[in-house]
């Protein structure tokens, strides 16, 4: 009730008059109060709105309290400066009055607030200090945009190395093991599908063989000690494929953190390399011990030496030949052991070994223990993979016993030689003899046809001679040379007949032809048939020099291995009658001519144009 009481008191007019009536209620006053005081009331306020929204704007502003006092005190100015209009009619002077003792408050406190506020409003900084400040700070922001663009740069030029480098990158918590970070070559190397396929595993889940504990312990231990850690390791991807690696970590400082970084480094290839370099080299092994084998087991001296003639492997049949070991002469001359006499021969011999003449075989002594033994050596170049000479090997053995063979057989052959060339001799004089007796015999004959026969009788003895005697002047015993036989047969038989070159012009062609014994009688004797009838009968007019006989020996070549003697004997004479037929002669002369043919298993033609021409054909 008490409340109702002041609120009806406070807006009761009472008794009191209107303020109009202080101003006699003229007109031109009343005014002047009610525009000053409405238009102080409108810009008051529109001043505490202005503070409103620019406190509710500006929350960050120190003080802002202030503002509010501010926009309370002139708030109140306002409205006190309204009830004065009002009570231009309205004398409700408890309500102006407490109007004004609400501003009297608020303005007592604004004051109070101001008088604490100004110590603090004097130690902000002037405008002059605010630029400064303000300067400061933007040399500060540009420093710090510059600092950050290069901490930005390190971490792209980081990211572009992390990221470019060749090998897998991990960065790994030292405390958990578990991987931090990794690169692109990672994720390609383990064919994980991304990053996050990797990130926050345990590194030594990718081994094929994973470390236990103690390992793990040990790596970390080794680490921290020695600040590295390395070793060979396969690994499997994510896909499951398998593949060498080498892994090496070390601790590094990032960001005020330690990690170990991690470098896994594909080795595939090389080990792959590397194993097949093993089994290579454990083939290679194998095959050195075979062939080390089989050349210890050789009974064949094998030595291998450099071009300035220092051993450098012997095997064992070679130190038991020589009595020697091989520590003893590896490292030194083959030279000493060869009989002084050979020693420049050999040299020369091993000097002429080339790539275009890789093989040479030498026989020379060599001098064990005093005795003096013969040896043959078959020596080749030894080159490597390139083409490029090595060495020399020398493979040999002792050829005494055959050289002692030799020489017993190469005596018995020359005392067989003396032997059959005193035989030729003796056939020869024997034949010459027989030769003799049968001259002395037709001497005495006045049968002039028996003298005659007698007298071919002789030429035939004598061509068989003539061969015999060839035979014990030649170095060949057992063939004949025609080109040497033939114009010696010529001139023996020009002799029987008692006819010389001035008479009959005689021309031969004969190649150097050689024949056995047996075939070199036969062609003989028919050549001292053929030749003998020509002599006799194709020239009855000893006068006439216009006359020759031509004889020719040809080797005509009818395959690799065969070839055909073609001997052609030709006169310009009166020729053989046309009643006498070749194919079956009458006269011993062609008759044994024929015979001889056959037996050289040739053939015999005649021409009759022009004199005689005879063709005999038989194989070489």
């Amino acid at each position: 009730m008490l409340m109702l009481d002041l609120l009806k008191e406070l807006f009761s007019s009472g008794s009191f008059i209107p303020h109009g009536h202080c101003f006699l209620w003229r007109p031109g006053l009343v005014w002047l109060h009610i525009v000053s005081d409405t238009t102080i009331a409108l810009a008051y306020y529109s001043i505490s709105l202005t503070l409103a929204s620019f406190i509710q704007r500006r929350k960050d502003l120190p003080f802002n309290w202030v503002f509010v006092l501010f926009a309370a005190f002139i708030t109140a100015c306002g409205t006190s400066h309204l009830m004065s209009v009002w009570t231009l009619w309205h004398p409700t002077y408890w309500l102006s009055g407490g109007v004004k003792a609400i501003t009297a408050v608020v303005s007592l406190g604004t004051a109070i607030a101001l008088f604490s506020l100004v110590p603090k409003a004097l130690a902000i900084p002037s405008s002059l200090d605010l630029e400064v400040a303000n300067w400061a700070l933007q040399q500060e922001i540009i420093e710090r945009q510059k600092v950050e663009r290069e901490l930005t740069y390190t971490k792209d030029l980081r990211e572009a190395v992390f990221n470019e480098s060749a090998d897998a990158l991990f960065l790994v918590d030292p405390q958990t093991l578990h991987t931090v970070d990794c690169n692109r070559r990672a994720v390609e190397l383990f064919q994980a599908t991304d990053k996050a396929q990797l990130i926050g595993i345990e590194g030594h889940t990718l081994q094929r063989y994973q470390f236990s504990t103690d390992e793990l312990e040990a790596i970390v231990s080794q680490i921290q000690s020695a600040g590295f850690w390395s070793q060979e390791l396969e690994y499997v991807t994510c896909k499951g494929n398998f593949f060498w690696g080498n892994i090496a970590a070390k601790p590094i400082a990032v960001a005020e953190r330690t990690f170990n970084l991690v470098r896994v480094t594909d080795i595939t290839e090389r080990k792959h390399i590397e194993a097949e370099r093993e089994q290579a080299e454990q083939a290679l092994k194998i095959s050195e011990a075979r062939y080390r084998g089989i050349v210890e087991d050789q009974t064949e001296l094998i030595a291998r030496f450099l071009a300035n003639g220092d051993i450098v492997f012997v095997n064992e049949s070679y130190c038991r030949y020589f009595g020697v070991q091989s520590e003893k002469v590896i490292g030194r001359s083959y030279e000493p052991v060869i009989f002084e006499e050979d020693r420049e021969a050999v040299v020369q011999l091993i000097a002429s070994i080339s790539p275009e003449n890789p093989v040479v075989m030498i026989e020379n002594r060599v001098v064990i223990d005093g005795e003096i033994r013969w040896t043959q050596w078959n020596n080749r170049m030894l080159f490597d993979e390139q083409g490029k000479f090595v060495e020399f090997q020398s493979v040999g053995r002792d050829v005494t016993n055959l050289k002692h063979t030799e020489e017993r057989l190469q005596s018995s052959l020359k005392e067989k030689e003396v032997l059959l060339k005193e035989i030729h001799h003796r056939v020869k004089n024997n034949l010459q003899i027989v030769y003799s007796l049968l001259r002395l015999q037709r001497r005495k004959l006045k049968d002039q046809l028996a003298a005659n026969a007698l007298l071919e009788s002789q030429s035939r003895i004598e061509s068989i001679a003539l061969i015999h005697e060839k035979l014990y002047q030649s170095e060949d015993l057992s063939h004949i040379n025609l080109a040497e036989y033939i114009p010696s047969l010529v001139t023996n038989l020009f002799s029987t007949y008692n006819l010389s070159h001035t008479q009959i012009a005689l021309r031969t062609e004969i190649e150097p032809i050689f024949l056995d014994i047996d075939k070199a009688i036969r062609c003989g004797l028919i050549i001292n048939e053929l030749l003998s009838n020509s002599l006799k009968y194709a020239f009855p007019d000893r006068n006439q020099n216009n006359l020759s006989i031509h004889l020719q020996l040809f080797t005509i070549s009818t395959g690799a291995e065969k070839s055909t003697i073609q001997l052609n004997m030709k006169d310009n004479g009166v020729g053989i009658p046309d009643h006498i037929d070749f194919s079956r002669p009458e006269t011993l002369g062609l008759q044994l001519v024929q015979g001889f043919v056959g037996q050289l298993k040739g053939t015999l033609e005649m021409q009759r144009q022009g004199g005689t021409e005879f063709r005999v054909l038989f194989p070489g």
